[in-house]
Parts: C-alpha cells; structure tokens; sequence
C-alpha cells in the first residue's frame, strides 16, 4: 500500500483504480475462502476423521484377523463344530479384541474429537446391527463421541462376520487339509481386500479434505492410482491356484469346495464373492461409515435371487411335497429373481415387506394372463395394462417350475395370490416373509420337458426377447429367458403351459413363511391308519387346501383340517414306517431309475424295473438305485440370515390336485418342505438402480454436509466382476467385463 501510495503522483487514475479495484477483490475472495473453508472443516477435524477412518480400519483387520484364526481352529477340528466363528463374540472367547476396542475409543473419544459438534453432526444415528449401542439419552441417535465409538464397535464386528460368512463361509465340521487351506486364504485375502479398500478410499478422502471440500464423504467408487484394481488381480490370481483343490479323488472340486459352506464353490466363484463382498460392499462401506451415518435408511427396494440346490453351484435349495417320498429333494429353478419394495425404521432394522412388480422391465414378475410379454402392477386382479378380456395380473413366484416324479411329468406355476408381509433387516440379514401362494399344478406331455422352454436366447433378462418358446400356449412366440432349470432347460415367463392341461383348478393354496430361523412342524394329526401320526390334512370345506390345524382353515372360513383322500394320508411310505433323522427309509422300499435320464444332480427320475422301461424311453438302463426318502417328524428346515446372502425356509401343506395320477405319484395330500438359498442386494430408495451397500448405503447419497451434498453416480452393472450379467444397462446395451469391472456395452 505504501508503494502504491508513493506511486500516485506519476500512476494514471484509471491504473489506480484498477489495481486498487483488484486488491478489493483478492481480499474479498481471501475472506471468502476462509470462511468456506472454515464452514467446510475446521484443521482439527480434518485430523480427527483421518484418525477415526484409520482406527476403524486397524480394527476391522483386528475382528477379520479374530475370525480367520477361528475359523482355521474349527476347520482342523481344534474347537467344537457348534461355534459360529463368524460371530466375533464366539471367535475370541477370551476377548483378546478388548483391547483394540479400547484404542478405537480412545481416538474416538480423544481430545482431538470431543470438541467438535459440528463433526459429530455427520454421525446422527447408529443403523443395524450396532442401533442397540443407543444409550436413550438426549435422543434416540448418537449423542456424543462416546455413543460413536460403541457405534463404530457394533458395526465393524457386525460387517466382519457378514464378510467371512460370505467369503470364508460355516463349514458344518473338520475340513480336508487342502480346502482348509483353501479357507485360510479366503480369510487372509478378505483381510487383504478391505485394507486396500481402507487405505486407497481413505487417502482419496483426505485429499478432498484439505482441499476443504466439506465434512461429507465423496470417494464412493474411488480407485485413483489403480490400487485395488491391483491388488484384487492379485487375490484372483491366488484364490485360483490354491483353492484347485483334490484331495478325494471320488469326490468333484465342486463338492470338496462346497464343503467350506461359502457362497460359492469354484475358484471363479469364490473371487468373485470375495471382491463383491469384502471389496465392493462392505470393504467400501466400512471406510464410508468412518466418515458419517445416515440420519435415516436409504434403501427402498431389494433383488433377491434365489439358487437351484444343485445348478450353477450347489446350494441349500430343494423342495419336497408328499408323504411318499417320491418327490422329495427337487432341484429348483436357477438364478430367479423376484424383488421387493421395503420400507425401514431410520435404523434399516425393520424394514417392511411389499411386492415390486418392476413394470416395464425385462425383470418383470407380473405379467397378463391373456399375453404373458406383458407386464402388469396388479397382483391377482384385473388390470388395465392387460387390456379388457382375460385381463387378470398374475405375479410369479418365479417362472413356471419342472418337476418329474415317478414317471409323471408336472410343470408347476407359482402364483402370488395377495402381497408379501413381514421384515428383513438389513444389519443382521434376518428375514421373515410371509405370502399367500397358489400352486397351479399343469400335466407335464414330456418327462424330458416337463415345462415349456425358452429356446436360443442369447442373454437372460436383457429385455431382448430373441429366443423361441417351445412347448406351451406361446409355443412359437419370441421370449427372455428369466432363469436356468438345470435339468430342463431355459425358462421364462413370457413362456406358460398350457391352459388345456391344468390339472388344479385355481391352483393349490400354500401360505409360506420363508424365515431365516430353525423352524420344525411336528406330526400332530391322526393320519388314515390308526395309531399314527401325520403333519397334514386338508380342510373340510375344500380339499385342494392343505393344512396343519383347526385354525388355518377357519381363518378362509373352509371348516376344519378333517379332510383326506388322493394317495390317503400317511406318515411315509418306508416298509417300517421309520423314518430315518436324515429323512431317508433305512427298511426301504428301494427304487430303481434309468441312468440315462437324471436330473443334474446325478439322481434319476424314470422309474423302471428293467432295461426295457429305459430302452423305450430312449433313457439309458435301469441301473440307478435309491432308498425312498420321507419326512421325518418333525419336518426341520433350517435357514441362516446372511445381509448378502441368506438361507430361507418354509414348511407347509398342500392338497389335492383333480388328476390322480399326480396325487399318487406325488402322495397328496401332505406336507411340503421349501429351502431356498439367495442373494440379496438391496438397493437405494432414490434411485432402484443404485446398489445399497451395508452398513450405512453410502452409495445412495453421501451425508449432507455444511458446504455441499454429493450424488453418487448410478451404478450400471450391478454383478461383481468376473461374474458380470445381471447389471442394469440402458436398452441396447449389456453388461459384460471390461478389464477388471463389469461394463454396459452396446
């Protein structure tokens, strides 16, 4: 200013005004920028969250390091096969974590945090599973930082166990020397992937940290020196040499790996869970929760595919319906989906169940009765999306099902007659899901295909329909293939059976509840012979209803469970009448079935007695031999919650069909025993594109901040990489790997 002053004599007026003018600015702008950046964050909190993402990050490793120790003790048969390892209280009995909770808190709780309301403000609430640290003081959220450290606790222990569940799986006991290893490395390589996640995603945070960009979090996705990429190359490198695992020459490297009970069982398959679960889901949400929680649950819907027992790998999937045993163990259809609207508490913990019909897209599981390529938002009723003749909305609980019991073919519809109750928590993975189902039960014309196909698609739920429906009312019409029947052959909804050969009327009533716990339904009902007893009946008033009480028949006002008839109503069909726990005739009868026709599990389906009845069927000899299987009492089915990945299950009663041949091969009236393993994947209640991934949905949108709120951009595909395909991609394109990530390509 003096130079300036100094300079007056000899400066133009109009150049002292301009510099004059410029320094006015340059001071405003200085003032501004400091402002801004004192309202984005303040030195001590850009300190204080780099220290709290980096303790969080040491005691993920800790809790992950816990399990993996765990988990290789029980595998060598050093620790009791009843201990949950993936529950970190079971993995470290003698709380050796203590200790690391105690230096979380401490950074948590440190002088360098406490004194900052602002940077506890990004922290509004505890989500599932840690919203029971909520101490009920001031409000119903986090309080202070003390309440934020047992937050961070709760939900570092609860994402570990999900993560392990996932990649190192529940083995049921002691495993081989080789799949053991092959488990150790899972763990150590989960381990390995979230630290990379930690480190690269925190140092993209810190970066737009002292460039004052806000106390939001903005790396969701982030990958800038190629870090992970790298390091996830790695780990499928190593997972593919050493879980090629053979150590029993009579068994497959399928069945060896599945014994590790993860959520996969081949070497492609386990990569793949690794990078999706530990990298891409939690490994990235562990760092964004570091950073902020949400004030409320993001989520809004869920895709939920459901596995085959035995297809594209082998699952806790089956069905079983009949005393007789006969159609006991049924492989499912593989990789149906089905979704579900979900409205959540603010803590994601009890999230309400409700069908989404998803109109309009190639994922579509309502579709018109009088044009099956058409989809509809109405479920069991009339719909103007159908038109005005034959205009019933019929929602699917997945595409038509085949199955062949005893030398009777049966395609089989499963049909949503009203719309989905119950919860499914999205921190501890928990499900109950109750619905009202109808079994319309169609004759089958062939045993090779029972149901009709969906031939020559290129491409399942692409929306393209450039396949060819062979068999059925569409018989020749273009369709999508919606799912894989492993025995049978691509299906699809845009492909029904034919309505000349329904054989149930409005179809057999089944009310589910498809749970995550250990559920059983004893055998409380006098069956046909005297002195025994059976799980089900049917109702009084209608015969085609099953049911295991009094009460589920009063409550359709059908009388009382009294009724029989079909195949009679039996406990089994075992020459002793004993059935096994294992639920199989120890006594016997044995059955003989040709080898030339099984179903992909290995299990024949053509009765014979000798190599005649096989010859004529162009079925092979009559060479496959099996004890009958039956129910036990009581029926068990045992399900385990999974926040990616859940096993589900049901016990029921069905009723009669009007053909007789299908109640006796079948032994109908009787019970009907669901299992279901699937994956979830929730998805953001603002955009159903946009992936929701655990603990807090930093995806959807990062937590609102003093300066800005970022969007993150829609995710396109939404499969993990190798195993791209069921992504979401704008028409005309697909989603296929592009280097090391899934991409929509034209």
């Amino acid at each position: 200013m003096l130079a300036i002053a100094m300079k007056e004599s000899v400066m133009p007026a109009k150049d002292r005004f301009q510099i004059l003018l410029t320094i006015t600015f340059t001071i405003i702008a200085m003032i501004f920028a400091t402002v801004s950046r004192a309202n984005a964050q303040t030195a001590q909190e850009r300190e204080c969250r780099s220290e709290i993402a980096t303790a969080n990050g040491r005691y993920v490793q800790a809790v992950l390091k816990s399990i993996s120790k765990c988990h290789k003790k029980r595998s060598k048969g050093k620790i009791a096969p009843s201990v949950n390892c993936n529950d970190p209280l079971e993995a470290d009995p003698v709380d050796r974590l203590e200790k690391q909770r105690a230096k979380l808190r401490s950074v948590v709780d440190g002088n360098a945090c406490n004194s900052s309301p602002s940077l506890l403000a990004q922290y509004p609430r505890c989500p599932s599973p840690g919203a029971a640290v909520d101490d009920a003081a001031a409000t119903d959220g986090i309080d202070d930082y003390s309440e934020l450290a047992e937050c961070m606790i709760a939900l570092a222990e609860g994402a570990a166990g999900q993560v392990m569940l996932e990649s190192a799986g529940a083995p049921v006991g002691a495993l081989t020397r080789s799949v053991a290893k092959c488990q150790t490395t899972l763990g150590k390589s989960a381990r390995k992937l979230t630290k990379s996640y930690s480190k690269e995603l925190r140092a993209c945070q810190n970066e737009l940290d002292e460039a004052g960009s806000g106390l939001g979090y903005g790396c969701s996705g982030a990958d800038p020196d190629g870090r992970i990429a790298k390091t996830t190359s790695k780990l499928l490198s190593i997972i593919d040499k050493r879980c090629n695992v053979d150590d029993n020459p009579l068994l497959s490297q399928r069945a060896e790996l599945n014994s590790i009970q993860a959520c996969a069982d081949s070497t492609a398959g386990l990569g793949s869970c690794l990078i999706d679960a530990a990298g891409d889901q939690f490994g990235a949400g562990l760092v964004a929760m570091s950073y902020g929680l949400a004030s409320s649950c993001r989520a809004g819907s869920i895709a939920r595919t459901s596995y085959a027992g035995y297809g594209e790998q082998t699952t806790f999937s089956s069905f079983s319906a009949g005393w007789n045993g006969i159609a006991h163990g049924i492989d499912l259809t593989d990789k149906f989906l089905d979704f579900l609207s979900i409205s959540c508490d603010s803590d994601c913990a009890n999230c309400a169940l409700a069908t989404d019909p998803r109109k309009g897209t190639a994922e579509s599981t309502c579709r018109c009765a009088n044009d099956p390529s058409v989809s509809c938002d109405t479920i069991n009723d009339t719909d103007a999306d159908c038109g005005a003749v034959d205009n019933v909305c019929n929602c699917y609980f997945g595409p038509p099902a085949a199955v062949a019991a005893s030398g009777a073919p049966a395609c089989i519809a499963i049909k949503l007659l009203g719309d989905h109750s119950g919860t499914v928590d999205l921190g501890t993975g928990e499900w109950s899901d109750s619905v009202d189902l109808t079994a319309v039960i169609y004759l089958g014309t062939d045993l090779s295909q029972p149901c009709p196909v969906c031939s020559g698609d290129t491409l399942a739920n692409d929306g393209v329909r450039d396949g060819t429906c062979a068999g059925g009312d569409e018989n020749g019409l273009p369709c999508d293939t919606n799912a894989q029947q492993p025995t049978f052959g691509p299906s699809s909804l845009d492909c029904q059976p034919s309505g000349l050969t329904n054989i149930s009327g409005g179809g057999l009533a089944l009310s589910v509840d498809l749970n995550t716990e250990y559920a059983e339904m004893p055998f409380t009902l006098p069956c046909d012979t005297a002195g025994e007893s059976c799980p089900c009946r049917v109702c009084s008033g209608d015969s085609s209803v099953g049911c295991h009480d009094d009460s589920e028949c009063a409550a359709l006002a059908l009388g009382t469970c009294t009724g029989g008839g079909g195949a009679g109503v039996q406990p089994n069909d075992c020459a002793d009448r004993i059935c096994s726990p294992s639920g199989v005739c120890d006594a016997g009868p044995t059955d003989k079935y040709c080898d030339g026709q099984t179903y992909a599990n290995g299990r024949g389906y053509i009765s014979c007695v000798s190599d005649a009845d096989c010859t004529a069927l162009s079925a092979g000899s009559c060479t496959l031999t099996e004890n009958r299987r039956c129910f036990p009492d009581p029926i068990v089915v045992d399900g385990r919650p999974g926040v990616l990945g859940a096993n589900l299950g049901t016990n029921s009663c069905i009723g009669l069909t009007s053909s007789a041949v299908i109640n006796q091969a079948s032994g109908l009236p009787g019970a009907v025993r669901v299992a279901l393993e699937a994956d979830i994947r929730p998805r953001c209640a603002s955009s159903p594109s946009v992936r929701w991934d655990p603990p807090t949905g930093a995806t959807c949108t990062t937590v609102s901040t003093t300066t800005t709120t970022t969007l993150v951009p829609p995710l396109p595909c939404g499969d993990a990489f190798p195993l791209c395909g069921a992504g979401e991609c704008p028409p005309g394109e697909t989603c296929q790997t592009s280097g090391l990530a899934c991409a929509c390509t034209p």
